[in-house]
Order: structure tokens, then C-alpha cells, then sequence
């Protein structure tokens, strides 16, 4: 039987543990993220032109911090309202959900026996809430961001400055955080 320095093993678990417990704020919802990168979301023809552009940046914002294509405003549009429905198409539309819901809502479908899978997510803007510029107002982009974050994969994140957080502020304005990229990275 091998003898071990009992002290060089309590520091090996010691320092093992302390790698292992790195930062991860950030929460992965969908391992693999989704299936078929890029992803297109396509937005109701009524949306303002601020809400179209605010979907574009949002999209653009994953981009540019994964280095690569993630997800695309496409130029198509449906005239669909109410809450989102299962039918291949990652839509982005508006319904009165009440105040006592969240202020957008991601329905995310996985294909058959692929849990870790993502095949369509859809985005509901609760439009109960005000939205646009004013500090009493949620910042649209900002919660598109957070959305299209769950459409890619991600859970909440823990860290408050993140896009990824669980609750945004009125007047609050987020981009995507260090925590974010560092989650988004782990899947793709």
C-alpha cells in the first residue's frame, strides 16, 4: 500500500476545488444551444420601427460578441398577435399578458428527444408594460437582448449587471455582459 503526504493531497483537493469553482454565473438552459446557428427571428409587421430596430441591434449585439453568426433579424414579417404557437418559425410578437407577468416571454420547443436541443423559440413582448426611452419605461432593446439570450441557449444569470439577469428596471439599460459572452461561448 502507497503511502501519500497527507498535506500535498489536502492541498491537490484544496486547489482543485478552488479551480472548479471559477466564476460561472452564468446559467446554460439548452446545452446545445440551437439547432441550426444561425438562428432567424422574424417580428410582427406592426412593430414600430423603433421596436424593428431594437430587435436588429439585439441580434447584431450576439454577433459581434460570439465573433461569428448567431442570430438574424429577417426581413420577413408575420401579422400574427397573441402568444406564441409552435410552427418552425422563431417569431417575435406582442400580447396583453397583464401586469402580473413577466414583460417579454421566450417559448422555447426542443425536437423530439433532444432535450438539450433548441428547434423554435418564440418571443412575447407583454405589451401591459410601457416601453421606450423614458425612465419609467422598460428599454425594449435591452429585454429583446435578455429573450433572444434564451432563444441561443442561456438561463438567468446571477450576476445583476448581466443582460442574462433575471429582472430589468424601468429607465434601465443593459448590453451584453462579460457573464453573458463567457456562457454564450460555453455553448458555441
Amino acid at each position: 500500500m502507497k503511502k501519500y503526504n497527507k498535506k500535498l493531497v489536502t492541498i491537490g483537493i484544496i486547489s482543485t476545488c478552488m479551480i472548479t469553482n471559477i466564476a460561472m454565473a452564468y446559467n446554460i438552459k439548452y446545452s446545445n444551444g440551437y439547432n441550426n446557428i444561425p438562428a432567424y427571428v422574424v417580428g410582427y409587421s406592426g412593430f414600430s420601427n423603433e421596436t424593428t430596430q431594437a430587435i436588429h441591434n439585439s441580434c447584431l449585439a450576439w454577433n459581434i460578441v460570439h465573433d461569428g453568426d448567431l442570430v438574424y433579424r429577417s426581413t420577413s414579417t408575420h401579422s400574427r398577435t397573441g402568444t406564441a404557437v409552435k410552427n418552425g418559425v422563431n417569431e417575435i410578437t406582442k400580447y396583453n399578458l397583464g401586469t402580473n407577468s413577466y414583460i417579454m416571454v421566450t417559448g422555447i420547443y426542443n425536437p423530439a428527444f433532444k432535450l438539450n436541443d433548441i428547434s423554435e423559440a418564440d418571443i412575447t413582448i407583454n405589451i401591459s408594460y410601457p416601453f421606450g426611452s423614458a425612465s419609467t419605461s422598460f428599454d425594449t432593446q435591452s429585454a429583446i437582448t435578455h429573450e433572444i439570450g434564451h432563444l441561443l441557449g442561456l438561463g438567468h444569470s446571477s450576476v445583476t449587471a448581466a443582460c442574462m439577469y433575471e429582472t430589468i428596471d424601468p429607465g434601465t439599460i443593459k448590453g451584453v455582459h462579460t457573464d453573458d459572452i463567457n456562457g454564450i461561448n460555453s455553448i458555441y
